[in-house]
């Protein structure tokens, strides 16, 4: 009787671990010729959206950094001018109170504001 019971509980046993084997197999083999080639084009389509907005982005803050770097070449070449001319005013008036002459007064520039 014993015997009996066990052949039973074991049979059991076995037909239940055979049929989680082969569900889990053909679960497997459903997801990778269904599930994983679509999963695979949408990832795909949505790098490529991520990759399209992204140059989109570096594009247009290439040009903001191209337009403030030409903005800032006018500033420096106003900060050159206003520099040279304290420069040489500074020459100026040390030779000139070495010399003995009075500085002379120096029109602005018709460069500036």
């Amino acid at each position: 009787m014993l015997e009996t019971i066990l052949t039973i509980v074991a049979t059991a046993v076995l037909a239940a671990v055979l049929s989680s084997l082969l569900t889990a197999w053909l679960m497997r083999r459903g997801f990778e010729t269904r599930v994983k080639p679509e999963l695979e084009r949408e990832l795909e389509q949505r790098l490529r959206q991520a990759v399209d907005g992204l140059g989109l982005v570096i594009r247009q803050r290439v040009r903001e950094g191209v337009v403030d770097a030409v903005q800032s070449v006018d500033l420096v070449q106003e900060t050159r001018r206003s520099v040279l001319r304290s420069a040489s005013e500074l020459v100026e008036g040390g030779l000139s109170s070495l010399l003995g002459a009075s500085p002379r007064k120096r029109d602005p520039d018709p460069g500036e504001d």
